[in-house]
């Protein structure tokens, strides 16, 4: 029922990986319980501290008991909620998130796009 999470232009690195094995071997871990990894934005291949609104490094969840957690129901900057508490993980995660300046601005105007169809499902 656990659940690793990432996205498509994420990688982990060795030491999460190792942290995630270790998890696996040991002990079943408490299911209310959540990991957080911390993840480094990259945008046109260059480390960034911030990219408007998310700060770099931010400490997404990764690692959750799908029983006890869940997505929201958001259409953009989605978060798993529903764990007890959250653990930081070892390692990084690297976030490749935009390789041109087309995909910056595809990727606005989708987010905007949906974001706003969100809003005028749910006010």
């Amino acid at each position: 029922d656990w659940v690793l999470c990432m996205d498509s232009d994420e990688i982990l690195d060795n030491d999460v990986v190792t942290a995630i094995q270790a998890l696996k071997a040991g002990e079943e871990p408490d299911p209310t319980c959540a990991w957080r990894l911390p993840r480094y934005w990259f945008v046109l291949g260059k480390q960034v501290r911030t990219i408007y609104p998310i700060s770099s490094p931010d400490y997404p969840v990764r690692l959750f008991n799908r029983q006890q957690a869940r997505f929201n129901d958001r259409p953009v900057d989605d978060q798993v909620v529903g764990h007890a508490s959250s653990v930081r993980l070892p390692g990084f995660v690297r976030h490749d998130t935009f390789y041109s300046l087309h995909e910056v601005f595809n990727k606005l105007n989708s987010y905007t796009t949906r974001l706003v169809k969100y809003q005028q499902i749910k006010p």
